[in-house]
């Protein structure tokens, strides 16, 4: 998947996934979600890798 990550002002980390065709597909009780955030940028690290996982076929 396509991401944009940025950290917000507050310190927060975000990513914006930039395939909104992807966004909520539902594969193996995973969803494919238009954003994820994390406190630090190694936790939203390991969210983008579940992405990844879950969606394999839509990860590139």
């Amino acid at each position: 998947m396509d991401w944009n990550i940025f950290q917000t002002a507050g310190g927060r980390w975000w990513a914006i996934n930039r395939r909104a065709d992807h966004a909520h597909l539902t594969r193996n009780a995973c969803v494919c979600v238009a954003s994820l955030d994390a406190d630090d940028l190694g936790g939203l690290t390991v969210l983008l890798a579940q992405q990844g996982a879950c969606h394999p076929l839509v990860a590139a």
